[in-house]
């Protein structure tokens, strides 16, 4: 489903960059976008679920107060 999506966005810039249409190259370039940061997200959700170490000094850290 992930790679039909994707090669969907690239159709779109393709006939975008092609066919000189900005409304098509603006679509790809925010679809492309929102992608890419979901796509990093998941990737961080992903080694925060399935590595426990990380996962517990993640939330194990401390905040150090600076003010004096």
């Amino acid at each position: 489903m992930t790679g039909a999506a994707l090669v969907g966005v690239a159709v779109v810039g393709l006939v975008g960059s092609c066919c000189r249409n900005n409304c098509f190259l603006f679509l790809y370039l925010i679809v492309t976008f929102a992608a890419i940061v979901l796509l990093a997200l998941f990737t961080i959700f992903l080694i925060l679920v399935t590595n426990q170490s990380i996962a517990r000094t993640v939330t194990k850290l401390k905040v150090y107060n600076l003010d004096g």
